[in-house]
């Protein structure tokens, strides 16, 4: 739980607490945000009192990330880096990293940090954001990390939820019962309480499937949720509502691979930081290039990955303010697999 921290002495908490960390400035005592969200995921269960969480065997690593004041990107960055080598150093639990917070702002510091998680073995979950718009807000835009978004209790899109291209799936997010400091419950709204019934689903699927990597449990979640609105996905609602009991049956067949975008310099062949890659849909000879994939920057390696690409074909461009650069033909993505692609930006010149 990436998040305010969480109130481990609630009676919903007993026996649950593993032990966490502060990666900011301000005292432990963690707030009501951070507690609520981890009972959604995974307060005690048939204990007659209170709720139940989705997961209500799974333990909590609880992370203050934020404080009364907000979130840093350090902090942030602290946080999941923490959460990273809990997963590398106990690689008989299988980790599942709910991030109910985000907001504009593309940051490299970040996609790096949440890269590094995935690449070993940890699932992120983040919330969608709460402006209501189409727009894409991190680190829920980050690839790789499933966004997840609000509904209601009649099954439409919360009116705040922020929705996408790059949706995963929705979950209850209005009025939200659950545990907050104190010993208490209270109510609450948002992405924030969404999320955490996805991490939670997405703890039974690890719980019962151990051997399922990131992007196959993301494809579990996928593709038994409950379609909402038109077949399919839905900018709306993602691939639909998150469905509990559908999502513990036999492991679908992921259908999600990986591409590694690696830039280079034309004169001098070496790897640049910080441009902007966009993966689309293929076209022939990579020309008229209409439909975004996903977009990143690459580190300071000169890469740029994008997590969970469905198999099929794609073209690359990169840009920096000076030099650009696009495939010259599709490359395929596999199910399962890493595709490479190398550009080497130049500069252009108009007459």
């Amino acid at each position: 739980m990436l998040d305010t921290g969480v109130d481990g002495t609630h009676p919903e908490f007993s026996g649950k607490m593993l032990t966490g960390t502060n990666c900011t400035a301000e005292p432990g005592t963690p707030l009501a945000h951070g507690t609520h969200v981890a009972g959604i995921a995974a307060a005690i269960g048939n204990n007659g009192a209170g709720i139940a969480g989705i997961s209500w065997n799974a333990g909590i690593l609880p992370v203050k990330v934020c404080t009364t004041s907000g979130c840093t990107n350090t902090d942030i960055a602290c946080g999941v880096a923490f959460v990273t080598t809990f997963a590398t150093t106990t690689p008989g639990v299988k980790v599942v990293e709910n991030v109910s917070l985000g907001g504009p702002g593309y940051a490299q510091q970040l996609k790096d940090a949440f890269d590094n998680a995935v690449q070993n073995g940890v699932l992120v979950v983040a919330s969608s954001g709460n402006d209501g718009k189409s727009t894409v807000l991190f680190p829920a835009g980050y690839p790789g990390v499933m966004a997840v978004g609000a509904s209601t209790p009649t099954n439409d899109r919360a009116v705040f939820s922020t929705y996408g291209s790059h949706l995963s799936v929705i979950a209850p997010g209005v009025d939200i019962y659950s545990t907050i400091p104190g010993g208490g419950y209270s109510l609450m709204s948002g992405t924030s309480m969404a999320a955490p019934h996805v991490a939670g689903v997405a703890a039974l699927i690890r719980a019962g499937n151990p051997t399922l990597t990131p992007s196959q449990v993301r494809a579990q979640i996928e593709q038994t949720a409950t379609h909402l609105g038109s077949p399919g996905f839905n900018p709306q609602f993602g691939w639909g509502l998150v469905n509990a009991a559908a999502v513990v049956g036999s492991p679908v067949t992921s259908n999600y691979g990986q591409i590694q975008v690696t830039v280079l310099d034309n004169v001098t062949l070496v790897p640049v930081g910080a441009a902007d890659v966009i993966v689309w849909v293929g076209t022939t000879s990579c020309l008229g290039l209409t439909q975004v994939v996903q977009t990143a920057q690459t580190n300071s390696s000169g890469v740029a990955v994008f997590g969970a690409v469905s198999a099929g074909s794609y073209c690359a461009t990169a840009s920096t303010t000076a030099k650009k650069a696009t495939t010259q033909t599709p490359f395929l993505v596999t199910a399962g697999a890493t595709t490479n692609a190398t550009l080497i930006i130049a500069r252009t010149f108009a007459f």
